[in-house]
């Protein structure tokens, strides 16, 4: 098993392809170097988003960090970060099933 470093985080992204908004700041955030889940979502023509999921302490707390970006279809060409989030442990816990995160744990008949 992979050890989990951890770093401080002091800032959230919130870009957008089109517009781009200032970072949020944010106290008491510990991101790990550990990519928990990954996938696509938010399909369309145009492209889609990549979810990553990584662990976090907020404030003492377990959390989760997240990120989406962004990744366009040619011919369209916008693509970048898109928004860093935070979640409680126990939402991020139900994101990760609900995408099949844990499903190696369990017997398929």
């Amino acid at each position: 098993m992979e050890k989990v470093q951890y770093e401080e985080v002091r800032t959230l992204a919130r870009r957008g392809a089109v517009d781009q908004f200032p970072d949020k700041e944010i106290a008491g955030l510990l991101v790990g170097n550990v990519i928990v889940g990954a996938w696509g979502d938010n399909y369309r023509q145009t492209g889609n988003d990549t979810v990553v999921i990584r662990p976090a302490f907020l404030k003492g707390e377990r959390a989760w960090f997240v990120r989406v970006v962004w990744h366009s279809v040619p011919p369209y060409s916008c693509s970048g970060l898109t928004e860093e989030h935070i979640l409680s442990f126990e939402a991020g816990v139900a994101l990760l099933l609900e995408h099949g995160a844990f499903a190696h744990l369990f017997e398929q008949e």
